[in-house]
């Protein structure tokens, strides 16, 4: 959800600096969207409601049972997140509506990839796993509240950008090379003895990164240095 903040505000002040009101139908985010929109301080004055539309049922309880509405409209496409979201501003009327579906999800992301982004993943994944191998599941890192989940995109990216030779925005081929100068830099700015499980963070964090393949989850691989 860290990402979706920056986003999140600018829309929660300029709906608040309107006097305007929004309601969200999601489907693959699964909540994430109005989560942040509710994360901002002041939310109840613009966000009027949040649903997730999944599945069809979910949608025909808010269109009385009515079928006949769903012909020719397929899951993850452009007319299935419009549905959703005017079967949801139907039920409850507000100035804007904004839906999400499958495909945005699927879809290959466009937009830079950082050199300040790659540190910024190899920070949350060490400083996530150093924490959690001392205890604490809910860390704050660099004025945010991160968890489990964070980490786990944090980590995920690096993984994808190497193994695809993504480039960054400066030019620099993303390479098992650059990921460890960059998570060398990382661990010469953490104290030691503030951090005592660096090594086995930096070494869980390299297993998850530069393994050929993706493992399930990062605190099944952080569990296995657990006494």
């Amino acid at each position: 959800m860290r990402e979706l903040m920056p986003l999140a505000e600018k829309i929660g002040a300029a709906l608040k600096a309107r006097k305007q009101t929004i309601v969200v139908a999601e489907s693959s985010a699964g909540g994430l969207i109005s989560a942040a929109l509710l994360a901002v301080p002041g939310a109840s004055a613009y966000f009027r409601a949040g649903g997730v539309l999944y599945t069809r049922p979910s949608i025909l309880a808010l269109k009385d049972g009515r079928e006949d509405l769903f012909t020719g409209i397929h899951g993850s496409t452009e007319a299935w997140a419009l549905m959703m979201v005017r079967t949801l501003r139907r039920s409850c009327p507000a100035d804007w509506a904004l839906g999400e579906s499958g495909a945005d999800l699927l879809a290959v992301p466009e937009g830079p990839r950082t050199e300040a982004g790659l540190r910024q993943n190899i920070n949350v994944g060490i400083g996530y796993i150093e924490a959690w191998l001392r205890g604490v599941g809910c860390v704050p890192l660099y004025n945010l509240m991160e968890d489990a989940a964070t980490a786990e995109i944090s980590r995920a990216q690096l993984w994808q950008w190497i193994r695809h030779g993504c480039r960054t925005s400066e030019g620099e081929v993303i390479s098992a090379q650059l990921y460890e100068r960059e998570r060398d830099a990382v661990l010469a700015r953490l104290p030691s003895n503030q951090h005592p499980h660096l090594a086995d963070a930096r070494r869980v964090l390299d297993g998850l990164v530069l393994d050929t393949g993706f493992a399930p989850f990062l605190t099944l691989r952080a569990g296995e240095l657990l006494p």
